[in-house]
């Protein structure tokens, strides 16, 4: 039945509407890339992407182009580019908005493409892509629906391996740094918001081909990205990767996970950290005996200066109860110690079991 306002149209001599013009639907263009899903082993899900998920087969790896970085209500994302595994090749979906009435449509387009997805991949999505994007739904009075889905930031997980090595991990360092791929002719970030603009006014696709290139390329290698942390996980390829998985292992409480990358790491300058991270994470396991022994054997060999000292003060004093050793391990820390806010600590100790011992004359400061 026509509506009540198509009938007042008819009556009037006025042509109704159609339903969906062309102009109203974004440009919607797919590549396939010959990129396998990369192979994680379940175990690195949590202490390097946070998620508690164990595998990335159904991910929707997300990037976006949008008209400036400073992510409020002005900002929008003219280009959202989606890649998902279909037939064992990763394809790129890539939605864009010709013109700022195409917005609702990409966004619908985007919802469509989400559907079975069981993790978001991003590379900074985290801070920007996803908020944005959820800040443009509201906009539109359109229900965001993917806050419960898992969000694996591959920046935040590139850090937690390659911090202490490679300085600015952006995308495209990594793809040179680490991922021997180096883009030639690509467009500057810095350009593409103007190269919408532009294309808006004059709907020359010329100068944009580059952007949605760029686009495509930046999901392209979130996969690949996620395979080489996946690898770096099982063979660390440097002691520092080793010493920084560990890390990341150890802040997410895995301290049985971690010890094998200390050990892996336990080499050159490296030796004094990763002895203190190992003997931490015994500390924290509750194996005392392993404990004690490393800081036993730091105390031993000089590593580590007064601290494997004043933790074995402290092990003797609250363990053991046995003043007497906690006193000569801050003896003998006092005289390793280097740092003022060590020294004061040290002496305050001191004092303390002084007063527990009954008498004890202070070592000369």
């Amino acid at each position: 039945m026509a509506s009540l306002k198509n009938r007042l149209r008819a009556i009037s001599g006025a042509s109704a509407p159609k339903e969906k013009p062309p102009e109203s639907a974004c440009f919607h263009h797919v590549e396939h890339f010959d990129i396998e899903t990369p192979d994680c082993p379940p175990g690195i899900f949590g202490p390097l992407f946070s998620v508690d998920i164990s595998s990335l087969e159904r991910a929707v790896y997300v990037d976006t182009e949008t008209t400036g970085l400073s992510g409020g209500a002005g900002t929008l994302a003219f280009l959202i580019g989606l890649g998902r595994f279909e037939g064992g090749r990763l394809a790129v979906h890539q939605l864009l908005m010709r013109n700022y009435a195409q917005e609702t449509d990409m966004l619908m387009a985007f919802a469509r493409l989400m559907e079975g997805a069981t993790a978001l991949v991003s590379f900074n999505g985290k801070s920007f892509d996803i908020p944005l994007l959820r800040s443009r739904f509201i906009m539109h009075r359109q229900n965001w629906l993917w806050d419960d889905l898992p969000h694996v930031d591959l920046l935040h997980a590139a850090r937690r391996v390659w911090k202490e090595r490679i300085k600015g991990l952006k995308l495209v360092q990594i793809e040179e740094k680490l991922l021997d791929r180096a883009r030639e002719g690509d467009v500057p970030g810095a350009e593409i918001p103007q190269i919408f603009f532009n294309f808006v006014k004059d709907q020359l696709w010329e100068p944009m081909r580059p952007v949605l290139r760029h686009n495509a390329l930046d999901i392209a290698t979130l996969p690949v990205l996620a395979g080489k942390i996946g690898e770096a996980a099982k063979f660390p390829e440097h002691p520092l990767d080793a010493y920084s998985i560990g890390r990341a292992h150890a802040r997410g409480g895995d301290h049985p996970g971690s010890i094998r990358y200390f050990r892996i790491a336990d080499v050159g300058a490296l030796r004094a950290k990763c002895a203190f991270s190992l003997s931490n994470a015994y500390r924290r396991m509750g194996d005392i005996p392993q404990y004690v022994a490393l800081n036993q054997n730091m105390a031993r060999r000089g590593i580590g200066g007064a601290l494997p000292l004043e933790a074995l003060a402290k092990h003797y004093e609250h363990a053991e109860k046995d003043i007497g050793k906690a006193l000569a391990a801050t003896d003998a820390a006092l005289l390793k110690a280097d740092d003022e806010e060590i020294v004061r600590r040290l002496l305050h100790r001191r004092k303390r079991l002084s007063r527990k011992k009954g008498k004890c004359p202070l070592i000369e400061e």
